[in-house]
């Protein structure tokens, strides 16, 4: 049928619930029908070219799949070989469409760096959370055991494991298991940089997604340094310097490493590094509310439980006064009006009316107001006010379920490389339908359950600061 509501009718007749859903199931049946034939019965193969191979996976000439696929296969100089090794063999097969419909952001990656081509096309996908936790002792048995340098062989692992993270997430779609692996990453990687410049007394003050081990693929990693010896200031200043250098080298080579230092106390402006005795002082007589908000989610990198302790005694939760409750509700609505989307569209699932700022900010602020609950994880500190009795499980159970569904969601929109990772793509359009795919949902049914979360996000915000 052609007409939408002809083939809305079709579609549950079938007992599915849209065409999109029916349509995806008959290219299937199609496609496994045509295999079977051609076991059976000699056919002439099409030519060995990017277009042919999107004809037969069924990827329409200007579709973006389309043009994903001829982007990748233009970039190979053997592609006509690289399309009958395809052909040949089904895991390739399968990895390729995992590639094109949920992961085109690393085909430039992929294409560019010979080493992550063979990370696409091999068993990666599938590495277990425990291959992620000992990503550091990886890392430095390959340093001893290769004979590269440092630096060329640091470069190599941490764009490897960033790409197997992120087709991992295209296979399994689960955000969780996704923040837990780019954790460990982030967390090896940073330690690992700070030990190879001589900066073994440095450790690092974890803020934001990084701090509470909540990390999205497009998550910048919120960090500031801490002297451990503040006899040697000076020489942890120099070292730290030395390692923000070696990101910015593996920036220009194509490794993205998201590091950001303005929430260190007094922002851009103060210091890199600061010791623990200054630190304190700081906590004592300068600091704003607001850092103390992001300090609840603050921890050590190097679990270290004198930096945990210095951060908890900082953001001195349980002492929350009425001046400084109404200072983070204005500054809240000021980092909305200025850093989210303007339009109040509903279509920012960061920074907007409903969206995951409301969800993290009121968790932060109960805890200051009620006292710390020494969890970092935003679903971690909302479990522990429900259980205190301060937030209503019905409540907490939906903004768990929420915060993971915006986690889902913008994880997907940079996979599928759209144009912004907070912000939805407009209704009816083909980002629509293609987000709404990558989370096997209708877009009908993305919408709705976008609108219930930006409305219990809303209401339980409100009822908490009036």
């Amino acid at each position: 049928p052609k007409k939408r509501e002809e083939r809305a009718a079709f579609a549950r007749l079938l007992g599915m619930r849209a065409w999109e859903e029916a349509e995806g199931v008959l290219r299937r049946r199609r496609r496994q029908v045509r295999a079977v034939l051609e076991h059976h019965i000699p056919v002439a193969r099409p030519p060995a070219t990017a277009t042919a191979l999107c004809e037969e996976f069924g990827y329409g000439g200007e579709s973006a799949q389309a043009k994903s696929l001829r982007k990748l296969i233009s970039f190979r100089e053997d592609g006509e070989e690289v399309v009958r090794a395809i052909r040949a063999d089904a895991t390739a097969t399968e990895r390729l469409r995992l590639i094109i419909e949920r992961a085109p952001r690393l085909l430039p990656e992929i294409a560019f760096h010979t080493e992550l081509w063979d990370v696409a096309f091999s068993e990666e996908v599938e590495m277990t959370d425990e291959d992620f936790r000992q990503a550091r002792e990886r890392m430095t048995r390959r340093l001893t055991e290769d004979s590269m340098e440092w630096e060329q062989a640091f470069t190599l692992w941490v764009r490897h494991l960033l790409t197997a993270v992120a087709l991992r997430h295209a296979y399994h779609r689960d955000s969780n298991r996704t923040a837990s692996a780019l954790t460990e990453i982030a967390d090896a990687a940073l330690l690992l940089a700070l030990d190879e410049v001589g900066a073994g007394d440095v450790d690092i003050l974890a803020f934001g997604r990084l701090g509470s081990r909540e990390l999205l693929l497009p998550s910048d990693w919120d960090v500031s340094f801490v002297a451990l010896d503040g006899e040697r200031l000076a020489a942890a200043e120099h070292a730290v310097e030395e390692c923000l250098r070696l990101f910015r080298r593996l920036h220009a080579s194509g490794v993205r490493i998201p590091l950001d230092t303005r929430l260190r106390p007094e922002g851009s402006a103060g210091p890199l590094v600061r010791s623990m005795a200054a630190l304190e002082r700081y906590a004592e007589t300068s600091m704003e509310t607001w850092e103390r908000l992001a300090l609840t989610r603050a921890r050590s990198l190097r679990g270290l439980p004198e930096v945990d302790s210095l951060a908890r005694a900082a953001a001195d939760c349980g002492r929350l006064s009425h001046e400084a409750r109404t200072e983070l509700i204005e500054m809240k609505e000021r980092v909305q009006r200025e850093r989210g989307s303007r339009g109040g569209d509903g279509r920012d699932i960061k920074l907007g009316e409903g969206g995951s700022i409301e969800i993290e900010w009121l968790a932060s602020l109960l805890e200051l107001e009620h006292g710390s609950v020494e969890r970092t994880g935003i679903s971690e500190k909302l479990d522990a006010l429900s259980e205190r009795g301060i937030l209503p499980t019905n409540d907490k159970d939906a903004l768990v379920s929420f915060y993971f569904l915006f986690a889902n969601l913008r994880n997907a929109m940079h996979l599928l490389d759209m144009p912004s990772t907070t912000q939805l793509p407009e209704a009816g359009s083909e980002g629509e339908r293609l987000l709404a795919d990558f989370l096997e949902m209708t877009p009908e049914d993305l919408s709705a359950r976008v609108h219930t979360a930006r409305e219990v996000a809303l209401r339980c915000w409100k009822e908490a600061t009036e």
